[in-house]
């Protein structure tokens, strides 16, 4: 199977993957980086690993994140063990409570 090549599909692939990735944002950059850059981030100095983001060279972090929290919202199977503890109420709760107040 190719692997993804499209930012949010790399983030799916990664959380799909590895549970560490689920609730360790840094873990998830670094893995888009191991898998799909094949570059080890201890490998390169800050200021490079800021100019190749700078530059595009590598993916923004906030794309990254961003990406991985709305799949979580969308698939509960991509969420990780401290999701619920971050988000207090399920969401299907909070809906129905934003619903139901307006």
């Amino acid at each position: 199977m190719p692997k993804p090549s499209t930012e949010k599909a790399k983030v799916q692939w990664v959380l799909e993957r590895s549970k560490k990735s689920r609730d360790n944002n840094l873990v998830l950059y670094k893995n888009i980086f191991k898998h799909f850059l094949k570059i080890d981030l201890n490998s390169i100095t800050g200021y490079d690993l800021l100019k190749g983001i700078k530059h595009k060279k590598y993916p923004n972090y906030d794309s990254v994140t961003r990406a991985s929290r709305k799949l979580q919202e969308l698939n509960p199977e991509l969420r990780g063990a401290e999701w619920e503890a971050r988000h207090g109420k399920p969401v299907d709760e909070t809906i129905k409570d934003l619903k139901q107040n307006f």
